[in-house]
């Protein structure tokens, strides 16, 4: 859920995305 939320944040946060593709990598088990 992280993760979704994560890439919603990107779009809107654009200047996170970097530490939002950081999480996403790190949970990738969580992304399904």
């Amino acid at each position: 859920m992280q993760i979704e939320n994560c890439k919603l944040k990107s779009a809107n946060w654009k200047v996170r995305i970097g530490k939002c593709k950081l999480k996403s990598a790190n949970w990738k088990v969580e992304s399904g």
